[in-house]
C-alpha cells in the first residue's frame, strides 16, 4: 500500500501537475520546488521498496502453490483458534476447494470467528503489557505507604480498603449492668417476660425417590452453532473470472453496510454533496471479507469527492491487528443516477490495478436503481483507463463496456447479512 501511494504521488507530480493551467504561474514556484524535493525522496523510497515487494510476491506465489491451507474449524481452540496451520497433520492431506456461494453461511461464520481470534491475540499482548505496568505501579504504592507508616505499627493494607471509623468496644458485663439499672429506675419500662423456646417441628419421613427430570429448553439464537466441514476441504474456490480469464476470489460484502453508509452521508446528501468511504477487509482461506468501512478526511462537491490525506489512511491500516487490505471504495451520487462517471473510472483504476477484486460501490438514493457494485472490465476497461490522457474532470471514452456489475452472478461479490463490520471515521471532529 505504501508503494501504491508513493507511486500515485509521483504520477501526480510528473504527469498531472505540469498540465495544470496555472502550472507556470510564478506564484506557485516555491510549491513546485518543495514538490520536486518530495518527489526525489519518493522515488528513492520506491526503489528501496521494490525488491522487498518482489520478494514477498514470489514467496507468496510459491507458498500458495506448495502449502495447503489450514483446516476449517469453527470452535474456540486453545491452540490459537480456527485457521491455524499445523504442518504435522495437514501436509499429507489432499487439497479440496469449497464453493463459497453454496456455503456462504459457513464462510461468513468462519470469517467472523477468524477476525475475533486475531483481535483476541492482539488484545492479549496488549493486556499483558498493561498488567506489567499495573504491577509496577502497585509496588511503588506499597513502598510509599510503608515509608509513611510508623515503624512501631505493623503495616496493614486493610486501612486502604476501608475508611470507616472503628469505635472502641464496651465490655459486655458493664453494658448489661448499666442497661438493667436504667430499666429498673424507669417505671415506664415493663420487664419482659421470658418464655421457653418453642420446640422445633418434627420432620416428616421422606420417601426416597428419583429427582425430577429437567424441563426441555429450546436452544436460543444466541447459542453458538457448531459448524463442521470435511477435514479435506482447505480453501474456498473461485467462482468468477475477469474477461482475460484471470480468476477472481469471492468477496463477501455486509448487507447492512450500504444503509450504514447512507446514514453517515445523510447530511452531505441533503446538501447535495458527495460522500466517500473506503472498504477494507481481510483475506481468509482464499476469500475476501469486508470488515471495516473507513470514512477518510475528504473534500466534496455535488459531483466529486476526494481524500485529503491518503497517507493517514495507510498509517491507520498498518496498525490494525486484522491484516487489513484495501478492497475498494463506496461513494454517493446525491444529484445523479447510479453509474460510474469518467472521474469515478479514473479514481477506481489504481484500486483495481493493485487488487483485481477491488470494487466501486455507488449509492444514488434519489434514483432507481439506487445501488450498484462495479468493477472495470479487463479488457477493455482497465487498459483503456490506463492509457487515457484526457485532463478534463468529466470526459467521454470511445470504448464501450468499460465497467460491469460485480454483484451476484456472474460477479464475484456476495452480500451476506451476518458478516460483522465496523465503521471507522477518520474525519477531524468539528
Amino acid at each position: 500500500m505504501a508503494y501504491f501511494l508513493l507511486y500515485r504521488h509521483a504520477t501526480l507530480v510528473l504527469e498531472h501537475l505540469p498540465k495544470h493551467p496555472q502550472a507556470k504561474n510564478p506564484k506557485y514556484e516555491p510549491a513546485w520546488v518543495e514538490a520536486r524535493k518530495a518527489l526525489k525522496h519518493d522515488l528513492a523510497k520506491l526503489e528501496s521498496l521494490k525488491p522487498a515487494i518482489n520478494q514477498r510476491f514470489e514467496k507468496s506465489k510459491a507458498s500458495s502453490q506448495t502449502r495447503p491451507v489450514a483446516r476449517i474449524d469453527s470452535g474456540d481452540r486453545d491452540d490459537g483458534g480456527p485457521g491455524d496451520f499445523d504442518p504435522s497433520t495437514e501436509s499429507n492431506r489432499p487439497s479440496q476447494a469449497v464453493d463459497p456461494l453454496q456455503h456462504s453461511d459457513l464462510a461468513v461464520k468462519f470469517a467472523n470467528l477468524e477476525v475475533q481470534r486475531r483481535l483476541r491475540r492482539q488484545r492479549s499482548s496488549t493486556i499483558a503489557s498493561e498488567d506489567d505496568i499495573n504491577l509496577r505501579l502497585r509496588e511503588i504504592r506499597r513502598q510509599i505507604d510503608r515509608a509513611s507508616t510508623p515503624s512501631s505499627q505493623p503495616y496493614d493494607d486493610s486501612s486502604l480498603r476501608s475508611q470507616s471509623y472503628n469505635y472502641p468496644q464496651v465490655p459486655a458485663q458493664h453494658l448489661s449492668e448499666t442497661n438493667n439499672q436504667s430499666m429498673l429506675q424507669d417505671p415506664r419500662v415493663q420487664q419482659p417476660v421470658i418464655a421457653d423456646p418453642r420446640l422445633p417441628p418434627k420432620d416428616l419421613p421422606c420417601t426416597p425417590s428419583a429427582p425430577p427430570l429437567p424441563s426441555k429448553e429450546k436452544l436460543g439464537s444466541e447459542t453458538r452453532s457448531v459448524v463442521t466441514i470435511s477435514s479435506d476441504a482447505h480453501q474456498f474456490a473461485t467462482a468468477a473470472f475477469l474477461e482475460n480469464g484471470l480468476k477472481l476470489r469471492t468477496m463477501f460484502l455486509p448487507l447492512t453496510l450500504r444503509q450504514q453508509f447512507l446514514h453517515i452521508a445523510e447530511r452531505n446528501t441533503r446538501s447535495k454533496l458527495e460522500t466517500l468511504g473506503i472498504l477494507t477487509g481481510t483475506l481468509i482461506h482464499n476469500a475476501l471479507f469486508i470488515t471495516k468501512l473507513v470514512i477518510p478526511e475528504q473534500i466534496s462537491t455535488s459531483d466529486t469527492c476526494e481524500m485529503v490525506d491518503e497517507l493517514a489512511l495507510y498509517e491507520w491500516t498498518t496498525t490494525q491487528p486484522e491484516d487489513l487490505m484495501v478492497l475498494g471504495w463506496i461513494h454517493t451520487h446525491p444529484t445523479q443516477t447510479c453509474f460510474l462517471s469518467s472521474r469515478d473510472l479514473h479514481t477506481h483504476f489504481p484500486f483495481q490495478a493493485t487488487l483485481a477484486e477491488s470494487v466501486a460501490i455507488v449509492c444514488a438514493p434519489s434514483h432507481q436503481p439506487d445501488y450498484g457494485v462495479y468493477r472495470l472490465t479487463d479488457p477493455p476497461g482497465l487498459p483503456v483507463i490506463k492509457a487515457c490522457r484526457q485532463t478534463a474532470t468529466f470526459h467521454p471514452h470511445d470504448q464501450t463496456n468499460i465497467y460491469t456489475d460485480a454483484l451476484g452472478q456472474p460477479g464475484h461479490v456476495v452480500e451476506h447479512a451476518d458478516l460483522h463490520f465496523e465503521v471507522v471515521d477518520l474525519r477531524p471532529k468539528k
